[in-house]
């Protein structure tokens, strides 16, 4: 090989070596980069928390109830005050309440209205029992067949009559009405009677008869009580007036089944939607809605106009408002006719049923996508089963040996607030666990698993990603090493060549 040649050949392996080199710390500042990568991706594993599923116990408290009278409450929040305590005291009680019930159309009470003379408003009692279409032993009642009439306490027994009482489906011989467990399940035997008979009847609505238990229907002449309020009549000024309790004896009178008829050439009508005369309308200016074609009225003007019976009804009612509403129980009645206003329609036996709105509702509404105007109504239940929670002031605790309250004593306040005395009640101690709340804390658990499950697999195949590059570029820097050893065993032979013809010409020349 030539001098010229030998040095050329040594640059271009030299500069292959250097390119090697270069190459070969590439890799390595690579391969450190993994390496950081690698180390980042443990210590996020190192910091993971691994998820604790919850415990029962978490979630299990010692739960104190008791019975105060018809009523049962368990005790909630207790902060002590001194000597005695403050107590919440959470009762499940039994009595009136509303509920809510969906919601109802509104419309303002128009200007005027048609109204038509009345139909089916009968001036005498049906003097007939309705036959049922089967009864026990016979398909039908043949006339002269004993039947249980349902009366009053305060019926006049005619010769021969005694009375009968209900009782768990028989009915039981008693000598007079004082003596019944129940005035309300009072009876008299009489002979059922055929249709034509025209003999007058003395006796309500619900026959039964002798033993059968399946009630029949008995043919009253006029309409309830509450339903005479239902109708409008013409005063002497030509103008429509609703039926109230000032004048519903002008136009109706009780019959002998109770019911009520027109009394003799009395005139009322009822409202129409066509058809009739039109009238200005007694109730606009009066009422400012009406829910579902009933006005709406507070409740002492549905008392006033004989749709509630009684007041007692009336304080049912103011009860099922407070029971429902807390916020009610220390508001006047007139303060609580204001918020609530009532209206009323029939069941399908004729009775009114009352419905109950917020005036704040009527007087705001929502609207429905056809832009009808609605609000929500609430029902009345009587003798229903509703929540109430009272603070209880200056209480006293009883506790026994293991810290467990064994007795609360409430105190009883005169008008003033002063101390009269304390009413004891017993407590029963139980442990309660809130099941609901364990599940919900048992299934963020779960999702706690599964997200560290999760990110867990994630790090791992980033770890395994990361290993599989550094593993390739090892075997890369091992390629380049072989290679740079091969050029480096070259170098030096061709070091060698050109160290031999550089001696060799030397020697000659000086030779």
């Amino acid at each position: 090989m030539g001098m010229s040649a030998s040095q050329a050949r040594l640059l271009s392996l030299q500069a292959r070596q250097s390119n090697l080199e270069y190459q070969g710390q590439q890799i390595n500042q690579e391969r450190t980069i993994l390496s950081q990568q690698c180390t980042d991706l443990y210590n996020s594993l190192l910091s993971m928390t691994v998820p604790t599923p919850p415990s029962t116990n978490d979630y299990t408290t010692i739960q104190y109830s008791g019975t105060d009278g018809a009523s049962t409450f368990t005790l909630g929040n207790i902060v002590p005050s001194g000597d005695t305590y403050t107590v919440e005291m959470n009762y499940k009680k039994t009595g009136h309440y509303l509920e809510e019930m969906g919601t109802a159309a509104v419309s303002e009470v128009p200007q005027m209205i048609n109204l038509k003379e009345a139909e089916g408003l009968s001036s005498t009692a049906t003097p007939y029992y309705d036959k049922p279409a089967s009864a026990i032993g016979s398909s039908t009642v043949a006339e002269g067949a004993n039947v249980m009439c349902k009366v009053s306490s305060d019926y006049k027994l005619e010769d021969g009559e005694a009375f009968y009482e209900l009782k768990d489906g028989k009915f039981f011989s008693i000598a007079s009405a004082d003596d019944a467990e129940n005035k309300n399940n009072l009876y008299v035997m009489r002979k059922a009677k055929n249709k034509t008979d025209d003999t007058e009847a003395n006796f309500s609505s619900t026959d039964f008869l002798i033993g059968n238990s399946e009630q029949k229907s008995y043919k009253s002449g006029g309409i309830k009580d509450s339903d005479r309020f239902n109708y409008y009549a013409i005063d002497e000024s030509g103008n429509a007036v609703r039926i109230d309790s000032s004048n519903v004896n002008d136009y109706f009178e009780k019959l002998d089944d109770g019911t009520y008829g027109l009394k003799s050439g009395a005139t009322v009508l009822e409202k129409t939607a066509n058809g009739g005369t039109e009238y200005k309308n007694p109730d606009y200016g009066n009422y400012s809605y009406y829910v579902e074609g009933q006005p709406c009225m507070s409740l002492s003007e549905a008392q006033k106009s004989g749709r509630i019976g009684s007041t007692a009804t009336y304080n049912n009612y103011i009860e099922a408002i407070k029971d429902a509403y807390p916020e009610y129980t220390d508001k006047t009645n007139a303060e609580i006719e204001a918020d609530f206003k009532v209206y009323f329609t029939k069941n399908d036996s004729g009775l009114q049923v009352p419905h109950f709105v917020m005036t704040s509702d009527l007087e705001s509404g929502m609207t429905d996508a056809t832009g009808s105007k609605y609000v929500t109504t609430y029902d009345y239940s009587a003798n229903g089963t509703y929540t109430s929670t009272v603070k209880q002031d200056q209480c006293q605790l009883t506790f026994d040996t293991s810290g467990r309250i064994t007795e609360i004593k409430v105190p009883r306040l005169d008008a003033d607030g002063n101390i009269l005395g304390y009413k004891p009640i017993s407590l029963e101690a139980s442990t309660v666990t809130d099941t609901n709340a364990y599940q919900d804390a048992y299934n963020k658990y779960e999702y706690a698993m599964y997200e560290y499950d999760k990110k867990n697999q994630e790090i791992n195949a980033k770890t395994e990603i990361i290993q599989q590059e550094d593993k390739n570029l090892e075997l890369k820097l091992q390629r380049l090493d072989n290679e740079r050893t091969q050029i480096t065993t070259e170098i030096e032979a061709v070091d060698k060549v050109i160290n031999d013809n550089i001696e060799a010409s030397y020697k000659t020349f000086s030779g």
